[in-house]
Formats: C-alpha cells, structure tokens, sequence
C-alpha cells in the first residue's frame, strides 16, 4: 500500500499528466515526482502514466484511480484540518456535444465555482460509441446527449426537453416559403438530430443546403455571416451572439426532442459522481426553457 505522502503525488500526477506540473504544485522538484512514480509503478504493479511523443496518457488502471482517489483525499483533507468537505471532486470529466458546451457551460462553471473552486471541469467530445466504455472505466464521469447508447450497466434520466428554432436574417416572421427558399447551413447527422428533414420529406419538402458542419454553434455563425437559416435547438441559438440574425419558430411542427443525463451503474451511489449530476440538473433548471416552442406553443 502506498504511503499517504505518495499518495498525494499520485493524485497530482493522474489530474494533471505532468511530473512538471505536478512538482510544482506540490512545490517539490521534477527529481522528486520522477523517483516518486517510479516507486508508485512498483506498488501497483502499473506503469499509471505512459509517454506518448509531447504528452503522458494515462493508463486505464490510473483513470479508474483518478476520481475516488481525488475524492478520498479532498476528504481526509478536511477531516484532518477540520474543514467544511469540498462538495465536488477534484475533476469533473463530462462528455457533451458543442451545444451543451455552449448552453449549459457558463451555468455549470458558475455553479462550480461557488461551490467548489478546487474542481476543474474537463469538458470532452460526446462519442457515442464508445461512451459506455469510457463511462465504466472512470474516464469520463457524465454524459449529456439526445442519443444515449442502449448498453448494459448505463443509467439515464431526461435533463430538460427541448424544441427548434431558425435563426434567419430576416426580422419579420419566417414562413415555410421563405424558409425553403432560403440557404441552410445544417448539421451532421451524426450528431443524433434528425427530425427536421425527415418532417419536410414526409410533407414533399426538402430544404436547400449550401453548407454543413458538426457544430450547432458553427452553424449559428456562419448563418449569421452570410444572412443563411440555420435551424437549431432553442437553448443554442439563445446562447450564441448574434450580430444581424433573428430567432424565429420553425414554419412547420418539428418533434420535440429530449437531452438525457447518462452515468455508469456503478457510479450511482458515489457522492462525488452525484454531485456533477446534480450540478448539471442545475445549470439546467438555471438556464431554463423557453416560454413557448419552437413552433409556437406554450
């Protein structure tokens, strides 16, 4: 078992992949940390950081170390300095999509910040298919997607639901004629959103795209650039700085749609994991909806 003294530099060395970084934050030499890892190597029988040309990688063994390893010792901290516990882990991992980022980033940040500043959010690129794997080796601790894979030992519950909206140059209400004559900019399918077109294919419809990306703040961007429509979900177009664009609803009924909270099993009952959760809730709720959907309802 190692030594609590090497046990901090563990800790040090897993969040931040750098004998440097590390050395100096705990206001040792880089000597110090290298020898250090060396014997941590051998007492878990696992190399916890390999070399990869400029950067360290950590091993899966080190990554299911992190987040209980960070917990346990924010703990220990305050029951030795008789503190208040940090609420949130010393990392938070959260696989999103860009329109998460964009939407509820700022919330989580601040929600973070007042609660526990020592927490460093790490926000990561939504992979559908490998986020039940990366879920269960404590690689990331949640996920927020429209698309949560169907996988064994997955949990998932509705963050918020969510409508359309057009972003349009025009300032007077976009109608279906003008938003079929218009030039879209669109987003890949792969980012789990399909409704839109397969409404006008269903109606005889199809929209005219000039241009497409995986990114919904990208899309927003270059619509507002180039005075093109870009159709995209309510909570993103609120986010976004439009400089000559206007947010209409959509010319025709668009399904709703819903963003979903995903974790590991296992995670269920860790403290530090429902935390993030609950933390996100909360950006949620503080975001908020809109008054009325995309197509004009309450």
């Amino acid at each position: 078992m190692p030594s609590l003294d090497r046990l901090e530099v563990l800790e040090s060395l897993l969040r931040t992949k750098s004998p440097t970084a590390s050395a100096r934050e705990l206001g040792v030499t880089q000597s110090a940390v290298s020898k250090t890892l060396a014997v941590l190597r051998g007492e878990l029988a696992d190399p916890l950081l390999l070399r990869r040309g400029d950067t360290m990688l950590l091993t899966p063994r080190a990554e299911r170390l992190l987040a209980p390893l960070s917990s346990s010792l924010n703990a220990l901290r305050s029951v030795v300095t008789d503190t208040a516990e940090p609420s949130g882990p010393a990392t938070a991992t959260l696989a999103l999509r860009d329109q998460f980022v964009v939407s509820l980033g700022p919330a989580i940040l601040r929600i973070v910040a007042k609660e526990s500043p020592r927490t460093v959010v790490r926000f990561l690129a939504y992979e559908r298919e490998r986020v039940a794997d990366d879920l269960a080796r404590g690689a990331i601790d949640v996920a927020v997607a429209v698309d949560p894979p169907e996988a064994p030992g997955l949990r998932q519950s509705v963050l918020y639901r969510e409508t359309f909206v057009c972003v349009a140059p025009q300032r007077k209400r976009l109608t279906l004629r003008g938003y079929l004559g218009a030039g879209h900019v669109t987003t890949a399918a792969h980012t789990g959103y399909g409704g839109v077109d397969q409404v006008l294919s269903e109606r005889g419809h199809a929209r005219r795209i000039v241009a497409s990306t995986s990114f919904f703040a990208t899309a927003a961007q270059l619509a507002d650039e180039l005075g093109l429509v870009a159709t995209l979900p309510s909570r993103v177009a609120r986010a976004v700085r439009l400089r000559r664009s206007h947010v209409h609803p959509v010319p025709f009924a668009v399904p709703a749609f819903s963003s979903r909270l995903i974790w590991d099993a296992r995670a269920e009952v860790d403290p530090a994991n429902r935390w993030v959760r609950d933390v996100l809730r909360r950006a949620a709720t503080e975001v908020g909806a809109d008054s009325r959907d995309g197509n004009g309802r309450s």
